[in-house]
């Protein structure tokens, strides 16, 4: 599959592709490494509510309630396949600490102050990032810390080409960009990190108190 066509099918996956696209996302080989990467030495509460959008095939559902035995999590997705694999990925915790919601983070309805870390992996290409920034905001408690995660790095000339061949309805966004969003929009503590030999970004922000 090319890797425009991937990223996509990956934006909303159905059908026959979305199955493929979703098996490749669940992929520990393929799709693992980042966000091993992102959430090593990640100060959490080890109770921590976490919402994780645009949770996928539930893969990352599953590295969160593995990581923080005691967390609970949320998965937020606007495809129903995606759920239903993130659904059977997680079963053995779903209604435990875990749920999976079909729904967009711009549009849902969520408690103010319900997160104590909200994750974005791989989803912010795709986002509206003032409206998501906003119901981040939101929904995090004070205190509370939004991390941002992706494979690309929005710097090599792979990005811009796959960003054209998109029509440019994927960005993929650079650390200094990201670190800028965050920062208009009201974040604090805003840190980030680079993968050299692979080229993943993390940019972590928090909820102020006041």
């Amino acid at each position: 599959m090319k890797l425009h066509k991937y990223y996509q099918r990956a934006s909303l996956p159905h059908g026959f592709w979305g199955k493929r696209v979703l098996k490749l996302m669940n992929d520990e080989q393929l799709h693992g490494a980042m966000p091993r990467w992102a959430l090593d030495g990640l100060d959490i509460d080890p109770k921590a509510s976490i919402l994780d959008i645009g949770c996928g095939g539930g893969a990352n559902i599953k590295r969160l309630l593995s990581l923080y035995p005691e967390c609970s999590v949320v998965g937020i997705d606007h495809s129903s396949l995606a759920l239903d694999y993130a659904y059977n990925l997680n079963y053995d915790e779903i209604l435990q600490r875990c749920i999976v919601v079909e729904g967009d983070i711009e549009t849902m309805h969520i408690s103010k102050d319900s997160f104590d870390l909200v994750t974005a992996f791989e989803c912010a290409y795709y986002c509206n990032m003032q409206s998501c920034m906003a119901q981040i905001m939101k929904v995090l408690k004070p205190g509370g810390m939004l991390l941002i995660a992706n494979e690309m790095d929005g710097e090599s000339p792979m990005c811009r080409s796959l960003e054209a061949k998109t029509d440019h309805r994927i960005h993929a966004f650079t650390i200094e960009e990201l670190k800028l969003i965050l920062a208009d929009s009201g974040y604090t503590s805003i840190h980030s990190k680079r993968h050299q030999p692979q080229g993943f970004i993390a940019v972590t922000g928090v909820k102020p108190h006041t």
